[in-house]
């Protein structure tokens, strides 16, 4: 949680092999595990899915210019992560793009809320998985595979979120310090009331699967593999 493209190319993983063969980075470790097939699920936090409303103009609109920047990144260092382990293993990888973790009705910022957030989201996450299906597809076909788990998860967005809407959205000073910003840059995807019926998407920050969720895309991931020639 939290982790960007960069992290994974140079964040060291501590503890377990690493306290024997020294530190790696996740993709490092893939590299010298070098296993049958891996899945990837990364860009989102390089995108800034937290605190979404910096995507956002004075108008409320998608700030065109700052989502092409930071897809212009993403597009980067996802081609990095896939071709360091394309270049020095033979595994193959999954990519799965991204579902919109948005409740039917989400909370949104101020100024963008309910319909208004969701279709923001919606337009940045096409963007967003249309820039994932460019850069897998210029790797070989039997090398990285694209997963699509934005379709599956259609209607079951986020539940409302663990704890009082007043403090996921407002809380300062120890409060604030006690919960964790992170909540708040979140809390914009959780429902407004409880309208948590189907939902695939934890409440505990409501844009991470939970367990319904990781089930469908671990069903997701081996229907595409069983599906390869």
């Amino acid at each position: 949680s939290g982790a960007t493209l960069d992290d994974l190319l140079d964040a060291p993983v501590t503890g377990g092999p690493a306290a024997i063969d020294g530190p790696r980075s996740q993709v490092d470790w893939v590299v010298a595990a070098n296993p049958e097939i891996a899945t990837l699920t990364a860009g989102a936090n390089t995108l800034g899915f937290v605190h979404p409303e910096r995507l956002l103009d004075e108008a409320m609109q998608i700030d065109t210019d700052e989502l092409q920047r930071r897809l212009r990144r993403v597009e980067a260092r996802l081609s990095d992560v896939l071709g360091r382990i394309v270049d020095h293993s033979d595994t193959t990888v999954y990519v799965t793009n991204y579902y919109n973790p948005a409740a039917a009705t989400p909370q949104g910022v101020e100024g963008c809320r309910d319909e208004c957030f969701r279709r923001r989201v919606e337009e940045a996450l096409v963007a967003f998985n249309a820039t994932i299906e460019t850069v897998a597809g210029r790797f070989p076909a039997d090398r990285v595979v694209l997963v699509d788990i934005a379709t599956p998860f259609v209607g079951h967005g986020a539940p409302n979120g663990l704890g009082p809407d007043s403090l996921r959205s407002g809380a300062v000073g120890w409060i604030r310090d006690l919960i964790g910003d992170p909540v708040g840059g979140v809390h914009p995807y959780c429902a407004i009331g409880h309208d948590d019926a189907g939902s695939w998407v934890n409440y505990v920050d409501c844009v991470h699967p939970d367990g319904r969720g990781h089930r469908e895309i671990a069903d997701a991931v081996v229907a595409v593999a069983r599906s390869a020639p």
